[in-house]
């Protein structure tokens, strides 16, 4: 092999190494992205909920009824429950991103 195939084969090289390190990170930012977006719908949910227990709590008693009233109290149990595993998740995505890195750089 001369010179010249040698350093052109080293270019090529360098070519699929840095196009495949630009993919990686492309991967690792949508992963970031999608635990962003996961917490933050998580606090939305929490406060969603939270709005709804503390709406049912000061309805005064003779101007809504009871049954209105429980509704909204399990409408805000059901966002508190769909609260937890989108916060669990995004926090799991967003550890194992961190933690783990990235597979080329070790």
């Amino acid at each position: 092999m001369t010179q010249a195939e040698i350093e052109g084969e080293l270019h090529t090289l360098r070519l699929e190494l840095k196009t495949i390190i630009d993919r990686d990170q492309s991967r690792e930012t949508e992963w970031r992205r999608l635990s962003l977006i996961a917490r933050v719908l998580s606090v939305l949910y929490s406060v969603t909920a939270g709005g709804l227990i503390c709406t049912s709590v000061f309805l005064v008693a003779d101007s809504a009824s009871s049954v209105f009233r429980n509704q909204l109290i399990m409408l805000g149990i059901v966002f508190m429950f769909l609260s937890t595993p989108l916060m669990l998740l995004g926090q799991a995505i967003y550890t194992r991103k961190t933690r783990g890195g990235s597979t080329l750089a070790g």
